[in-house]
């Protein structure tokens, strides 16, 4: 995954060995919206997808939107296993408070 602390317009590549995605921060707003460009590893260089992730409270809970579009056909399928299994299954056992939230991929 990209660092979360990286300022916007930042890069960082991963590594094989540690992850399968790179990326740029286009746009960070401190605890309200993260928007970040980003090519999967073993994808076409021109196959640039990006992601925008929204928080905001919600009763009880924060709430996080999330909307990754452009993703390649071919990588469709990957891309939305992967969030599930890597993103929202391991971010519900961390969090302490009820989240609440949406996902888009397109």
């Amino acid at each position: 995954m990209l660092d979360s602390g990286s300022t916007p317009g930042s890069h960082r590549e991963n590594q094989p060995k540690i992850g399968q995605i790179g990326g740029i921060n286009l746009l960070l707003i401190p605890a309200r919206m993260l928007v970040q460009a980003w090519r999967a590893a073993q994808g076409r260089k021109k196959d640039v997808s990006f992601l925008v992730r929204k928080f905001s409270k919600a009763p009880g809970a924060w709430r996080v939107d999330l909307v990754h579009a452009g993703i390649p056909k071919y990588d469709h399928q990957v891309a939305r296993q992967g969030w599930v299994k890597y993103y929202w299954k391991p971010f519900e056992e961390l969090s302490s408070r009820k989240s609440v939230g949406t996902a888009r991929y397109c």
